[in-house]
């Protein structure tokens, strides 16, 4: 099942950690930016959105975990996106 963890925006030469998590256990999910372009307008520069690093936190509950997503913009300029995931398709787990 996909999911939704909002929209960003990154200067070019930025980056951002996000974590996000439903209060249990999701077992492997993954994350990336789709990126806003629109078609109106001056002409839009595709941004090169690079995820750096992904991982997971076990809570203090022992139950529950916090995934982690490391994400750059290296441009050449800002963008504007939606961060979306999935889980893992072979397990099954959304």
């Amino acid at each position: 099942m996909a999911w939704n963890a909002g929209s960003f925006t990154l200067s070019p030469g930025t980056g951002f950690r996000v974590y996000y998590g439903w209060g249990d256990d999701h077992g492997v999910q993954y994350a990336q930016p789709l990126q806003v372009i629109s078609n109106i307008g001056p002409p839009v520069v595709n941004n090169n959105l690079m995820v750096t690093a992904y991982g997971t936190a076990r809570n203090p509950d022992g139950l529950s975990v916090t995934y982690i997503l490391d994400m750059n913009n290296e441009g050449p300029g800002t963008s504007s996106f939606t961060l979306v995931g999935f889980g893992d398709e072979k397990t099954g787990v959304a």
